[in-house]
């Protein structure tokens, strides 16, 4: 069965929902903001801003984790259990768990970088809660705000990829602390832009830092020309999304 298991700190709760906002039930995503050069518009060179346009999906069960991200050669003759068999799309007995095709959780992409993103996530929206209150879904309206100063909320529903009622109860919550402003556009009052008020920046620039270590240590394991090639490939990948949102022709049922 799926559970959903939230890091904080050294504490670890296991089969909860974790303490986020309704907006971060809806996209659950990458879990923290770069620098603004390298962020997902203008010169962009980060891998954190590709994991938060990801949509959000359950989080994979913590058991697959050593199975779905250990080369095969590092296995060598282990015995594999039953759930390291079904993460391979087998029965635990070792055959096919159904007739039709199934994915492989160790070389499927969209699976690999949603099990990452929503893992980043679960562990910054804790920490971010505890030490900074706040969410990871209001870190990352702050950190465009901070790249891009008054901007309408379409553009953080367009950078980030939030639907615009998430967005608007989010930003209600900023504004009632004190982080953000609204301000009517003159020529036409029922539209705001919005920026982040002094207090925000301050606690913008405290988060950062953590967010920026995080990263750090997410790509430890990588070279450096490795972390080059990766996030290069990764925003290529995100400039090709509408070709992965055409239409496409749908299976007939089986009957």
């Amino acid at each position: 069965m799926w559970k959903r298991v939230l890091s904080c700190g050294h504490r670890e709760r296991v089969g909860i929902e974790p303490e986020v906002s309704s907006c971060e039930n809806r996209v659950m995503t990458g879990y923290g903001m770069p620098t603004s050069a390298q962020f997902l518009f203008g010169p962009e060179r980060s891998f954190q801003g590709f994991l938060q346009c990801i949509p959000y999906a359950a989080i994979a069960p913590r058991s697959l984790d050593p199975y779905l991200f250990q080369p095969d050669n590092m296995r060598g003759g282990q015995v594999r259990s039953g759930k390291a068999r079904m993460a391979s799309g087998e029965s635990p007995a070792g055959g096919s768990s159904s007739k039709g095709p199934t994915l492989n959780l160790r070389r499927n992409v969209p699976a690999l970088l949603v099990f990452l993103a929503n893992k980043l996530t679960a562990g910054a929206s804790g920490l971010y809660r505890e030490h900074f209150g706040v969410g990871t879904t209001e870190w990352r309206i702050m950190a465009v705000l901070a790249i891009e100063p008054d901007i309408a909320a379409k553009r953080i529903c367009d950078v980030i990829g939030f639907d615009k009622a998430a967005v608007s109860r989010t930003l209600k919550v900023l504004e009632d602390r004190g982080l953000i402003s609204l301000r009517p556009l003159p020529q036409n009052s029922r539209s705001v832009t919005l920026t982040l008020t002094s207090k925000g920046r301050k606690l913008h620039d405290r988060i950062i830092v953590i967010a920026l270590e995080r990263e750090r240590r997410l790509l430890s394991c990588l070279a450096a020309d490795e972390t080059e090639r990766l996030i290069d490939m990764l925003n290529r990948m995100h400039a090709g999304l509408d070709a992965v949102d055409r239409p496409i022709d749908m299976p007939p049922a089986k009957s």
